[in-house]
C-alpha cells in the first residue's frame, strides 16, 4: 500500500490549530503573496538602509537625467528654429543680391535701344566712339542714356 501523505495533525510542525496556522501557514501564505506581488526572488532580501539611500541617490539622479534631456531638447528645437529662420533670410538676401547684380549687369533694354545705338554711334573729337561697349551695362546706364537721347543731348 502507499503511504499517507497527509500530515494530520502535524500541519506546519504545530498541528492542526487555529493558533497553529496563524503561526506557520498564515505568514507563508502572506510571504509568497509578497514575493509574487513584487516580484521578489526566495533568495533576496529587503535593501538595507544604506541601498535604499543609494537606490533614492540613482532616482533623484535619474531626475535630473530627465530635466536635462528636457532642457536639452528644448535647445535643439530653439536652435533648429534659429537656423531655419536664418536660411530663410539668407534665401531672400541672395534673391536680393541676384535682383541687384541682374540691374547692373543686363542686356539693353527696349526702350533704350534707339538711345544706345545714336551713343555708339556718337564720335568724339579724335573721330572715336564716345561708348564702343555698350551691352552688360547697368540699369541706370541705360535709363541715363535714354533720357540724354530724348533730352537732344545726341545731336
Amino acid at each position: 500500500m502507499s503511504r499517507k501523505t497527509c500530515p494530520g495533525t502535524a500541519f506546519f510542525g504545530d498541528g492542526n490549530t487555529v493558533a497553529a496556522a496563524k503561526k506557520g501557514f498564515l505568514p507563508a501564505i502572506q510571504k509568497e503573496l509578497n514575493r509574487l506581488v513584487n516580484n521578489i526572488k526566495e533568495d533576496d532580501e529587503p535593501m538595507t538602509s544604506s541601498e535604499k539611500q543609494e537606490f533614492e541617490k540613482l532616482q533623484q539622479t535619474v531626475k535630473e537625467l530627465k530635466n536635462e534631456l528636457s532642457a536639452l531638447t528644448n535647445s535643439k528645437d530653439v536652435l533648429k528654429n534659429g537656423i531655419q529662420e536664418q536660411g530663410a533670410s539668407i534665401k531672400n538676401v541672395k534673391e536680393r543680391v541676384e535682383s541687384l547684380e541682374h540691374k547692373h549687369v543686363m542686356d539693353i533694354p527696349s526702350y533704350a535701344k534707339e538711345a544706345v545705338e545714336a551713343l555708339t554711334n556718337l564720335k568724339d573729337q579724335c573721330g572715336n566712339p564716345v561708348v564702343n561697349t555698350p551691352k552688360g551695362r547697368s540699369a541706370d546706364f541705360y535709363s541715363l542714356v535714354t533720357v540724354l537721347y530724348r533730352a537732344g543731348v545726341f545731336k
